[in-house]
C-alpha cells in the first residue's frame, strides 16, 4: 500500500512552449511535465532526466510522489503516466495530478492474478477481459495493486469484480458484475481433411480398379 511518506521529486518552473524548446531541454539533460488538479491550474515542469529516473525507480510501484517546484512547499501528487522514447526508454515527459491527502478520490489500479488455476492445468487457457478496475479511497490507503488468487478457478469458471478482496478504507468502483478474467476449455484439434485434388485422384483410382476387375472378368 501507499505510505503517507512519499518520494520526493524535485522540479523547475518551465516557461518555454513548443517542440524546439522541449527539444533544447531535453537535449541539457532535462524530462518535461506538468502538474495540474484541485482547481490550481496547470504548471509546466522540467526535472533532472537523472533525478527523475532515480525517483520513479525508489517509487517503485507507487502511485504517489511528493514533488517541490522552485523550492517551494511540497505538494502530494499521483503520477497518472510516462511517456517514454520507444528505442531508448528514457523519460520524456510525465503527467502529475495534485490530490488532497484528506479526501476520498477515484483510482484506477492493476489487478495481480497470482497462481495457477486449475483449469489451465486440465488444459484450459485463462482469459484476461480486464486487468484494471475503479476504486474510490483516501491516497493514504490506495494500494498499489490489487492481488488476486486464480489457483482454484475451474475450465469454465470466471472471476468477476465483486470477487475482489479490497484493503479496508477502498470502495469498488467497477461494476461488481464486470468480469475479469475466464478459463475457457482447451480448443479442439481439427482433423485435417484431405485436399480436393487427393480426394478425386482417390475416387479415380477406385474406378480404375474397379474396370480392370470387371475386365479380368469379362475375359
Amino acid at each position: 500500500m501507499a505510505s503517507t511518506e512519499l518520494v520526493r521529486l524535485e522540479a523547475t518552473s518551465r516557461d518555454g512552449s513548443g517542440k524546439e524548446a522541449a527539444k533544447r531541454l531535453r537535449n541539457q539533460g532535462f524530462a518535461l511535465g506538468i502538474i495540474y488538479g484541485l482547481d490550481k491550474g496547470s504548471r509546466p515542469i522540467s526535472i533532472a532526466a537523472r533525478h527523475l529516473k532515480k525517483t520513479l525507480h525508489t517509487a517503485g510501484g507507487k502511485h504517489l510522489i511528493e514533488v517541490t517546484v522552485d523550492g517551494g512547499k511540497a505538494e502530494p501528487v499521483m503520477l497518472l503516466e510516462v511517456q517514454r522514447n520507444p528505442v531508448t526508454r528514457e523519460v520524456l515527459h510525465i503527467d502529475l495530478k495534485r490530490l488532497d491527502l484528506t479526501k476520498a478520490d477515484e483510482f484506477e489500479v492493476v489487478i495481480h492474478f497470482v497462481g495457477k488455476a486449475a483449469g489451465i492445468k486440465a488444459g484450459g487457457r485463462l482469459n484476461i477481459v480486464e486487468d484494471t478496475v475503479l476504486i474510490k479511497c483516501l491516497p493514504t490507503v490506495l494500494p498499489d495493486e490489487i492481488q488476486v488468487d486464480i489457483s482454484a478457478l475451474e475450465i469454465g469458471d470466471a472471476l468477476y469484480a465483486r470477487n475482489l478482496v479490497l484493503p479496508d478504507g477502498v470502495t469498488l468502483l467497477t461494476e461488481h458484475n464486470a468480469m475479469l478474467a475466464n478459463i475457457a476449455a482447451p480448443e479442439a484439434e481439427e482433423v485435417e481433411k484431405p485436399k480436393e485434388e487427393e480426394v478425386v485422384e482417390g475416387v479415380e483410382a477406385e474406378k480404375a480398379e474397379e474396370e480392370e476387375e470387371k475386365e479380368e472378368e469379362e475375359s
